[in-house]
């Protein structure tokens, strides 16, 4: 323990658990060390040993991030380094704050949900279910996976270590002592003792469940279906032995159903078993839920871009990837916009106490584009108007833009700040937002999908017109169908969507466009109780006519042709007349054209096929008026241009689909071969950057590359099966080819020399020739070395492997 004590313990570095290291040659540590390492001979140099470091808590850790967020930036200046400190701060500060806003939201609003088949999108619910039970003091969670659950002796293993928060580094696993778990505790009467257990022992779990007053032990089997038949049994049978003991609740993910799971475990564990049934939700509702709250809700700081959202829609649907898979793609796209995008703090400056631009700021949104053609409509505008100072005039404008965000200089806040842009954003996303919900209120959503449909908004606006897909639904819908859509609409504008965050609308457009749904409404519903009054009136004529005795069977039939309905006779026939007509909807002419009817007709004895369609009577004729009215209505007043068009949209947009692919879009194989074929690229030292020539990827092949890069190129040059040793003396032949080089430059140096001083001996070159001979052996032997190991390497990335055709070739593989 002593020793422990005194060991220098050296701050965590995130490289430590990278995913892959990163050579930086002008890295001081790892300068030194490789001098360090060079001025001793191999077999002299000492082992390294890993240092340590202690266990923290999780509250201290949390200390320690807060202190490193305080610190130093972890962004950098933009601006061509010219932004300021405080607003690479804000830069940092709005990504961290706007990302936990959003990762807030994205909870799943249920105690346990299966999402079918699809076993990677359960992970989101048990990461946060973990997350929610680690925090009681008094819980413990384990989570199995039928990869990890090989034997019941492994199972318990794990099920011990992960609820005791005890770890087994690969020193202790290669141990003899494997089988022992050391725990520290109280026994309940006040004394504290250390006690030794197995570690696939229960008894381990109940000593510190009972010492650490743990209330629930939580086992998680995530793919039920995955685990062997009979160690679910067994794991059943011996959980419920220890139940008295330890209070086990286990909790399984079931891809299929609670039937078929019953049916694979024994009656004896079934009857040991309570258990309670919740309700499935499919992957598709939840990432419907989480982008509606995440993506395209009213109050998210920022917008994603139409390609980068489908680009991430069309992952999730072809790679059948979880909803976490989304959610660090969003996540990815927040840190870049925070990340590489100067403007991302216009809006928010004011509100933190800064200035509202920098000069650079300035300089920087002149270039955007949406400012360059926002100048470009008032200066043709200008011109139409008739003004003459237009510079002028333009130059005032842009100084009210540059203050205020907008031409008349109104601040856009109701806290007396200002915010560039903010107002273009908010009607360009409440008209979007409303406009695709009253498209899902009539149907005339691209698939009925809101997410490809809220990317397309985001590409290039929503279009509109008396031809759209949107004036086809209308006119095909009836007056019930029209009356509830026009009440959705006006709902729409008037209260908002809570799926979404939208409130009432405040803009003036929109007030307009609801009171236009709302008479449009009134005329329906005047046109329908019109209708209703003469069907009740014309029924209540055919009753009387019927009770007088005036033909109670024509005028029954009569009155059923005028009415639109048939009844049977008398007063019967004619409260049953009125009934079918009130229920029959009214038509428009689009329908009626629709559904024509087939008529054959027979002339001298050839048969004539004719489309006839039904007339229309006077309220079907109104009715047509009313849906004109209303597609002519829509065509009008729902269309929204794009949102790259919208002033200072680059400050909270973001549409950049590569550093996304690059990062997100696994591509092991072009990485690994770049790598090989350009070492410079990754080492960055001038001994491998080689000058463009003929060889593989046209860099010119040189001995002072690695190993592993010049079998590479060789092994570029080769067919399906290479003989090892033709390859070798390839190989060779590179590496001797500069050796030779370098000691014929030092022979050369030595000869100019020698000439100087007079000759030697002959027993003198005797010696000379047997040392070359020596020196050539241990070369040879070096570069063996080097070539087997490179050979190794490439066997273990996947790129040759032993032939079975031929013991001395090896056989490309193929990635897929």
């Amino acid at each position: 323990m002593a020793s422990v004590a005194t060991e220098t313990v050296r701050p965590f570095k995130p490289e430590d658990h990278s995913a892959a290291y990163i050579f930086d040659p002008d890295d001081e540590s790892d300068n030194e060390r490789g001098s360090h390492n060079q001025q001793q001979p191999p077999q002299q140099q000492p082992q390294q040993r890993p240092t340590k470091r202690r266990r923290v808590s999780a509250k201290q850790s949390g200390q320690t991030d807060d202190g490193q967020q305080q610190g130093e930036p972890i962004f950098v200046p933009l601006l061509n380094g010219a932004e300021k400190p405080e607003y690479v701060k804000l830069r940092e500060k709005l990504y961290r704050e706007s990302w936990a806003a959003i990762e807030e939201r994205i909870q799943i609003p249920c105690a346990f949900i299966t999402t079918g088949t699809n076993i990677d999108s359960q992970n989101l619910l048990f990461d946060q279910l973990a997350e929610y039970l680690q925090k009681s003091p008094h819980t413990r969670l384990v989570r199995l996976r039928s990869s990890e659950a090989t034997s019941l002796k492994a199972t318990l293993k794990k099920v011990i270590r992960d609820a005791t928060n005890t770890s087994s580094s690969p020193e202790q696993q290669t141990d003899e002592d494997d089988d022992d778990l050391q725990m520290s505790g109280g026994d309940g009467n006040g004394q504290h003792g250390r006690r030794r257990f197995l570690d696939y022992d229960l008894e381990a779990l109940h000593f510190s469940a009972k010492t650490q007053g743990a209330e629930h032990v939580f086992v998680a089997f995530e793919d039920s279906e995955g685990f062997d038949s009979a160690l679910l049994s067994d794991l059943v049978s011996l959980f419920n032995s220890w139940r008295p003991r330890i209070p086990f609740t286990l909790l399984f993910g079931v891809a299929t159903s609670v039937e078929l799971l019953q049916a694979r475990l024994l009656k004896s564990a079934c009857q040991k078993i309570y258990g309670a049934q919740f309700d499935a939700v499919q992957s598709d509702s939840i990432l419907e839920a989480v982008f509606r709250i995440a993506v395209a809700a009213q109050d998210v700081p920022v917008r994603i871009g139409g390609a980068l959202l489908h680009s991430m829609l069309q992952r999730q649907h072809e790679q059948v990837a979880g909803i976490q898979a989304f959610i660090s793609s969003l996540k990815y796209a927040y840190m870049c916009h925070f990340y590489a995008n100067a403007l991302s703090t216009v809006p928010y400056n004011v509100d933190h106490g800064l200035a509202q631009f920098q000069p650079e700021h300035v300089e920087a949104i002149r270039n955007t584009a949406s400012y360059q053609g926002r100048i470009e409509q008032m200066m043709e505008d200008a011109e139409e108007a008739g003004v003459e100072d237009v510079v002028g005039h333009l130059e005032r404008i842009e100084s009210s833009i540059l203050e205020y965000g907008e031409e008349d200089g109104s601040r856009e806040d109701g806290e007396g700040g200002s915010r560039p842009g903010a107002a273009g954003r908010r009607r360009w996303v409440s008209s979007a937002l409303r406009t695709l919900l009253v498209l899902q209120a009539a149907g005339a959503l691209r698939g009925e999908d809101f997410p490809s449909s809220y990317a397309d908004a985001m590409t290039g606006g929503i279009v509109v017109s008396e031809s759209s897909a949107l004036a086809e639904r209308v006119r095909r819908m009836d007056d019930e169908v029209l009356g509830r859509f026009l009440d959705r609409a006006a709902h729409i504008y008037g209260s908002g969507d809570a799926s979404l965050g939208l409130g009432p609308s405040v803009e003036p457009e929109h007030e307009e466009l609801r009171t236009a749904l709302h008479e449009l409404a009134r005329d329906l519903s005047s046109l329908q109780a019109d209708v209703t009054a003469k069907a009740k009136a014309a029924g209540a004529a055919a009753a009387s006519t019927g009770a007088d005795g005036e033909g109670t069977e024509g005028a029954a039939a009569k009155t059923a042709t005028s009415t639109g309905a048939g009844a049977g006779a008398g007063a019967g026939a004619g409260a049953g007349a009125g009934a079918g007509a009130a229920a029959t909807p009214l038509r428009s002419k689009y329908v009626v054209q629709q559904n024509k009817i087939m008529r054959t007709t027979v002339i001298a004895q050839r048969v004539q096929l004719s489309k006839d369609s039904a007339a229309l009577s006077e309220a079907d004729k109104a009715f047509t008026a009313m849906v004109d009215r209303t597609t002519r209505l829509l065509a009008e007043r729902l269309g929204v241009g794009a949102p790259q068009d919208v002033f200072l949209s680059e400050s909270w947009m973001y549409d950049c689909r590569w550093p996304s692919r690059e990062v997100l879009v696994p591509r092991p194989l072009v990485v690994f071969e770049r790598a090989l074929i350009r070492p410079q690229d990754y080492l960055g030292c001038a001994c491998c950057s080689g000058e463009e020539g003929g060889g593989s990827g046209g860099v010119e092949l040189k001995a002072t590359m690695p190993a592993t890069s010049i079998l590479y190129h060789l092994y570029l040059e080769t067919g399906n099966l290479i003989n090892v040793a033709d390859l070798w003396d390839a190989f060779y032949g590179v590496v001797r080819q500069q050796g030779e080089q370098d000691r014929g430059g030092g022979e050369k140096e030595g000869g100019n020399g020698g000439n100087g001083g007079g000759g030697g001996g002959g027993g003198g070159d005797n010696d000379d020739g047997n040392d070359d001979d020596d020196d050539d052996d241990d070369d040879e032997r070096r570069v063996l070395v080097l070539f087997y190991r490179a050979l190794a390497e490439l066997r273990s990335l996947g790129f040759v492997k032993a032939s079975k055709k031929k013991v001395d070739h090896v056989a490309k593989l193929k990635w897929l």
